[in-house]
């Protein structure tokens, strides 16, 4: 996998990235605060790279700017991690790149994924005696303590360390982004009067890297979508606001949770009652055209969500979210061309509200100008 931030890009390691993580871990500031000993050759990281660094869950720590690794973060099971929903936060940094945020921002990333892809529950993260720039990127990043250790043996330098152990569980993580913006601390008791606002937020850390069409603006799309078809609508426009913005949140082609795992957490950390969760949940679950096709969800705001999830789907707005899904998983021009007949060119008929209905009349017929025009140009 490959993430993105507004300044980083974190993908697997390669050997080919040798010259640059030896320029970095041969530094003895680096290496030894963490517990390991400096790299002592390029031939040597390359080593490292094959033996530990090309692991699943760990990825170069990539500069935008120069397209060049300056340090690593991974997921890690070990003593400390056992359990299967549980990893291991490990990151470290070259030293020309340290004091910028860069630690937090990369790390950021990963513990969305952590949480969000991988449905884990707990994160641990620890620093040694000392290493006061490792504990401050962990206070920023929310993790709280759990208890230090002296005499901790570090094998690879051959002595002992006090080691300090930090946690971050997955309610923890919910409610730091949505303080993002709402401006309570996470630690504080969850507003009823704020969950559209907070749903926003969470779905942009969620989706936050995606390019595959499933993003934060395709989320934000459909909400906008929902509230205008919900105008013409007698609804409970809470249950569609809030079933728009989390029905991507748990979708099965982003996220292995179960039991709309992801929405249940947010929407609990919100104070919501069971019978509201409820309902949101159910309208989410009628959203999915592979799983529900030509079935009409039960609700009114089920039914506008719907329609609302399948109007981005049509019209330009359509047609670019299917080539760039395609692009993302491999999938040849002629494979996006036939999911226009296997699923775009169905949606029209299927629109169950008169404004659903409406809207989507203009973007089916872009919809079937653009495969005149496909089918003419393939002819030349």
């Amino acid at each position: 996998m490959v993430f993105e931030t507004e300044r980083l890009i974190l993908r697997p390691w390669e050997e080919t990235d040798a010259e640059e993580c030896y320029k970095y871990a041969k530094d003895d500031r680096v290496g030894p605060a963490a517990g390991w000993p400096v790299h002592t050759s390029v031939e040597n990281s390359r080593q490292i790279i094959r033996d530990v660094l090309m692991k699943p869950e760990i990825y170069a720590i990539v500069w935008k700017e120069t397209g060049l690794p300056i340090g690593s973060i991974g997921l890690h099971r070990n003593d400390l991690a056992v359990k299967e929903d549980e990893m291991e936060l490990g990151y470290w940094l070259g030293v020309p790149y340290w004091g910028r945020g860069i630690a937090p921002e990369a790390a950021e990333a990963l513990l969305r994924h952590a949480f969000a892809d991988l449905g884990l529950q707990r994160v641990w993260c620890g620093y040694y005696d000392g290493n006061d720039k490792s504990r401050r990127v962990q206070e920023k990043l929310g993790f709280r303590h759990q208890w230090s250790t002296e005499n901790l043996p570090v094998p690879q330098m051959g002595e002992t360390r006090t080691g300090h152990v930090n946690l971050m569980t997955h309610d923890e993580w919910l409610q730091r982004s949505e303080a993002a913006v709402t401006g309570r601390s996470a630690g504080g008791s969850p507003a009823k009067d704020e969950p559209i606002e907070a749903a926003m937020t969470f779905v942009r850390s969620l989706f936050a890297g995606n390019a595959d069409g499933h993003d934060a603006a395709h989320t934000l799309r459909v909400y906008r979508n929902a509230m205008a078809i919900a105008d013409g609508e007698s609804c409970d426009r809470m249950i569609v606001a809030l079933a728009a913005l989390l029905h991507d949140a748990d979708d099965h082609k982003l996220f292995e949770t179960e039991d709309n795992a992801n929405a249940r957490a947010f929407l609990h950390a919100r104070g919501l009652d069971e019978d509201t969760v409820g309902r949101i949940i159910a309208a989410i679950n009628s959203v999915s055209f592979s799983e529900n096709g030509e079935t009409r969800p039960d609700t009114t705001e089920g039914r506008i969500v719907q329609d609302a999830d399948r109007l981005d789907a049509v019209g330009a707005i359509g047609i670019a979210r299917t080539f760039a899904y395609g692009g993302r998983h491999d999938r040849g021009l002629e494979d996006s061309i036939r999911h226009f007949h296997e699923k775009l060119l169905l949606l029209k008929d299927r629109m169950n509200t008169a404004k659903g209905k409406e809207l989507a009349e203009d973007r089916h017929a872009f919809l079937l100008s653009f495969l005149r025009e496909w089918e003419r140009e393939m002819a030349e």
